[in-house]
């Protein structure tokens, strides 16, 4: 499998980005990408997917963001490349996925590689049609503006990948957040900080559905996801906004590292006919605030 092939970046697509939510275009100093994708889901899922990412959108446009709101039949991966190199294109940018994720038995010039589900096909993802973790090292690489990704996926963060000299970056923490100098984000760092400078959230294993109820009140996971970002949005770091919503969706005395999201919870997997184990993870700096 070429990896000139596989990796293309679309530029042609100047025109279908007009089609994007474009948001405080006149702001070029700081992006947001938002994507996800309906496959795989219901009917209920994609409608809290869908107004999930409308609300982190808006969340980012009130911040002044270039906002690119990719969300349903643009979530491709030539779109995903040429929007993330567009946001490489400002000083600072940010990514949002919510979808699938799996790794390759195709280990590209020697390295395991990740790749996110792009939007319209089935669950069997066509190889030439995946949002691969080093297509997106390719366009990072050498710039190495995005400074937050949160990708609501399964394994997103099973490992926090690496780089290897002469060929780059794998994984999708060290990929989306391309290390400088070889280094990787630190693992499990909420309440410290590795002064990264950079920060990356994701799920070891399964992710649990925007629709999960969080027990508390009647809040969901969704709620859970949006009320970060309106924290995020007011000034605080990534790790108060973790755990103010928490706070607010899981209890009065929750913070983010008592939740069942980061302490744990079980999922079946229909594909494979088991029980998972799965928790959510941060690596790097939640020290950084984004306003």
């Amino acid at each position: 499998m070429k990896k000139d092939a596989i990796f293309s970046i679309c530029f042609a697509l100047l025109f279908a980005f007009s089609a994007v939510s474009t948001s405080s275009m006149t702001h070029a100093s700081k992006a947001s990408e938002i994507y996800g994708v309906t496959c795989g889901m219901d009917s209920t899922e994609i409608s809290v997917a869908s107004n999930t990412c409308n609300t982190i959108d808006s969340y980012f446009d009130n911040m002044n963001y270039k906002v690119i709101n990719c969300y349903g039949s643009l979530t491709t991966s030539d779109m995903v490349s040429y929007t993330v190199y567009q946001g490489e294109t400002n000083d600072s940018a940010v990514s949002f996925y919510y979808g699938h994720c799996l790794w390759t038995d195709d280990y590209i010039y020697g390295q395991k590689n990740y790749y996110l589900y792009e939007n319209g096909n089935t669950m069997n993802q066509d190889p030439y049609h995946r949002i691969y973790d080093a297509a997106i090292g390719t366009i990072t690489y050498e710039s190495q503006h995005h400074v937050f990704a949160f990708m609501w996926a399964c394994g997103t963060a099973y490992e926090q990948g690496g780089f290897t000299d002469g060929i780059g970056p794998w994984g999708l923490s060290a990929c989306w957040l391309t290390p400088q100098d070889g280094a990787i984000l630190t693992e499990d760092t909420h309440g410290s900080r590795d002064y990264s400078y950079k920060c990356y959230l994701g799920f070891t294993s399964e992710s649990a559905p925007l629709t999960w109820a969080t027990n508390y009140s009647s809040y969901t996971l969704a709620n859970f996801a949006t009320k970060f970002y309106y924290y995020v949005s007011q000034g605080y770091t990534i790790d108060a906004s973790l755990d103010y919503a928490a706070y607010d969706c899981f209890g009065p005395t929750k913070t983010f590292e008592n939740i069942y999201l980061t302490t744990g919870y079980s999922i079946y997997n229909n594909e494979m006919a088991m029980w998972c184990y799965s928790y959510m993870r941060e690596f790097g700096d939640g020290g950084i605030t984004l306003t």
